[in-house]
């Protein structure tokens, strides 16, 4: 999945998705998770959510903000990567 900036949230967005689908996992989420100003226990259902659809590769961009990125790179190690300008993903 690739998310500009995941303004109706990263949670919302997921869910619907594997509704409207049927998936219940998804290889990559990429993009701008819009967490940077989200309150704390957003950010920890997000997390949570990222790893109930067993997403093996997350890479986060602009308004994920520094301090999620990290905090996400903690919880994921690997699975983790910054998408800044100019990574390449192959799949």
């Amino acid at each position: 999945m690739l998310l500009g900036c995941a303004h109706a949230g990263i949670v919302d967005i997921l869910h619907d998705i594997a509704k409207q689908t049927g998936y219940k996992e998804f290889h990559a989420v990429i993009g701008g998770t819009h967490l940077e100003s989200a309150p704390e226990d957003y950010i920890k259902k997000a997390i949570h959510t990222l790893k109930e659809f067993k997403v093996k590769k997350i890479g986060t961009s602009h308004c994920t903000g520094f301090r999620v990125a990290c905090r996400m790179h903690q919880e994921f190690k690997d699975s983790f990567v910054l998408a800044t300008c100019g990574a390449v993903f192959e799949f």
